[in-house]
């Protein structure tokens, strides 16, 4: 029972800081509303979050602090992969109980990474989510945590869409202090393990 709630709680967190939904929103259908429509999408897209920068939010797992977020990343090609990420943000954590031995540790800065992955090719398709990388604006290179992590599932068949949230729990320097962090993600592969693509690096402000 212990490691089910230890992971329930490592799951919510992934969904701690998500958008809300906007299922009421009004659609603009005419060219002559489409910039009026752009401009009030742009100043309304920041108060579609659950939470923001600054708020501390309490919970069964520990007391997190959102330090930063950059939900203006958008869509990135990776051979025919196209991860579309929601949102890059940074927070910090002091941990209560059973999810501080799940975790190992008292408190945690981390950087949490959101994504939708798309398969848009004809042919199944192998990526190793597991294996993106950020290097922080500090200089620290880091791999998502294993336990904390809803990593995506390496095998995506023609046209299957897949989520998940990656977190890279930081060993030096404070989340406060980053300005960017750079996010590396390896080329998918073929059943035969040829490359399909290259490998992607794009950097994300804080």
């Amino acid at each position: 029972m212990k490691i089910i709630k230890t992971l329930s709680i490592a799951l919510f967190l992934s969904l701690l800081i998500t958008a809300c939904s906007n299922d009421n929103a009004d659609v603009a259908n005419t060219e002559d509303e489409q910039q009026k429509q752009d401009q009030q999408v742009a100043d309304e897209e920041e108060q579609q979050w659950q939470s923001k920068p600054g708020d501390v939010m309490d919970t069964e797992g520990g007391k997190f602090t959102l330090v930063a977020r950059n939900y203006k990343v958008g869509n990135v090609e990776v051979g025919p992969l196209s991860f579309h990420i929601p949102q890059v943000a940074t927070l910090s954590g002091e941990l209560y109980d059973d999810f501080k031995e799940f975790v190992g540790e008292d408190y945690i800065e981390y950087v949490q990474i959101d994504m939708e992955v798309v398969n848009s090719s004809e042919q199944d398709v192998v990526i190793q989510a597991g294996d993106i990388k950020i290097t922080t604006s500090n200089g620290e290179e880091v791999s998502p945590s294993e336990k904390l992590s809803v990593i995506i599932d390496s095998e995506f068949e023609k046209s299957e869409t897949k989520q998940g949230s990656l977190f890279f729990l930081l060993e030096t320097g404070n989340v406060e202090e980053l300005e960017w962090v750079e996010v590396k993600i390896p080329a998918p592969t073929d059943g035969s393990g040829n490359e399909i693509g290259e490998e992607k690096s794009f950097k994300v402000e804080l």
